[in-house]
């Protein structure tokens, strides 16, 4: 082990010769030693022997650049930085003794291994490759039973489970939304259009809170995209129920800027005294306000919205369709699909009909409904032409395979009770469209 300043000193030759000796000396050992040499060059190599690490000056000559342990005991080295970077598109590859690669990680950071991997620990896979389940219904907007266009006169749903201020909140003389589908990315967007606002637009969905069940205390994260005509930003505004339908606000502000358009607010969910609603009850109201809610934007779209368990945000993952179309249906039924539903009805008196609409999942509540055609078709021979008839529904109740006392349970059936032109006093079937309505 040895050392040296590296400068040749003007002496006689045999000092000289000695000089020259031990510079070498300290060249040939890496400058080795317990402590760094007294005389520093940048990029000059040092040889820790105290640690047993092999340093490299850096070039601002104020400091070492630690490049390996070097282990004196097994003749091994061990790489000793944070950062190990390929020279070339071909990656890194990891190799045997014998030269034989066992794993190769790619400029693209897909990791190839060349047999079996054994795991001893724990395997953490990122948040970001599993994504989490989406509480919201309808995220992607692409479930429309109330119709593609629609304009809002006051705060009425668009999109199912969505509802979209209108311009008696909003001001102006329009407030529109339709979805629309973007042709460079193949995304569903809901896209509301105003004409005049004078105050905030916003979208809202009513969570039902059988939904949230057990989440209560711990955090939840609300993302989406936003876009709008201007230069604004979004902001979120989400409210909880308790038992006696008190809000209490959990996040109100713009959130936070994830790039790409996509925004999001972590929050804890938590009630205003700490009692929990009805499970069929609204528990929270999740919120979308355009232009920070500051007056509406000509245009604002909103797109990919999700809400789910925990502090991170996960990938959006569209469900499938038809299963979208079920969860809205608990909600939210409409028996025009470009025929109408047919079913069948029978008659208490002249004046009432029964028609027995079969409902295509379990709706939350009894519904209200809303008939806007009614055509029957007798059995009978004394009339068995198909009439249009203008009615008026009197109740709903369940169908034939629940109790008589319908209504306090959820809904797979339903007798309409309507009343108008006089009815024959024969059954047989009819022909219906209309909408029944379970919303929160």
């Amino acid at each position: 082990m040895s050392q040296h300043d590296f400068n040749i000193a003007n002496q006689g030759f045999p000092a000289t010769r000695a000089d020259l000796n031990n510079a070498l000396a300290a060249l040939a050992s890496s400058s080795s030693g317990t402590s760094e040499p007294t005389t520093t060059y940048a990029g000059q190599m040092w040889n820790d022997t105290t640690n047993n690490l092999l340093k490299f000056r850096n070039d601002a000559n104020d400091g070492w650049v630690t490049f390996a342990k070097l282990d004196q005991a097994t003749n091994e080295w061990e790489i000793r930085s944070s950062v190990v970077q390929a020279v070339d598109s071909a990656g890194i590859a990891f190799k045997t003794d014998e030269g034989t690669t066992r794993a190769t990680l790619g400029d693209d950071g897909n990791w190839v291994f060349d047999g079996n991997i054994e795991v001893t620990g724990t395997v953490t896979i990122g948040s970001p490759s599993v994504p989490n389940a989406n509480i919201l219904h309808n995220p992607s907007f692409t479930v429309q039973q109330r119709g593609d266009v629609i304009d809002h006169a006051v705060t009425t749903f668009g999109p199912d489970r969505w509802r979209v201020r209108g311009i008696s909140g909003a001001g102006g003389t329009l407030s529109r939304s339709t979805t629309v589908l973007d042709s460079t990315t193949g995304t569903s967007k809901l896209q509301v259009a105003h004409t005049g606002a004078t105050s905030a637009g916003y979208i809202y969905q009513s969570v039902e809170a059988v939904n949230i069940q057990g989440l209560y205390g711990s955090e939840l994260t609300f993302s989406f995209y936003y876009s709008d005509s201007g230069s604004g930003d979004p902001k979120a505004f989400i409210r909880s129920y308790d038992s006696s339908a008190t809000l209490k606000t959990l996040f109100n502000a713009v959130p936070t800027d994830l790039g790409g358009g996509r925004w999001s607010c972590t929050f804890t969910l938590s009630t205003s005294d700490g009692t929990f609603p009805d499970y069929s009850n609204t528990g929270l109201l999740v919120q979308i306000e355009a232009n920070s809610g500051n007056t509406a934007p000509n245009q604002w779209n909103v797109w990919e919205t999700k809400l789910e368990a925990g502090s991170e945000v996960t990938p959006f993952v569209a469900r499938p369709y038809s299963e979208e179309l079920a969860l809205c249906q608990r909600y939210y039924y409409s028996t025009y699909t470009g025929t109408a539903n047919k079913c069948d009805f029978f008659q208490t008196s002249p004046q009432y009909a029964w028609p027995n609409v079969n409902m295509p999942v379990a709706m939350r509540a009894k519904p209200t409904a809303s008939i806007s055609l009614f055509r029957t078709r007798y059995m009978a021979s004394d009339d068995n032409s198909t009439k249009t008839r203008t009615i008026g529904v009197v109740s709903v109740k369940g169908g034939p395979c629940h109790p008589t006392s319908a209504g306090d349970f959820l809904m797979t059936a339903l007798l309409v009770q309507c009343t108008g032109t006089t009815f024959s006093k024969y059954g047989g079937y009819c022909q219906i469209e209309g909408g029944f309505d379970a919303e929160l």
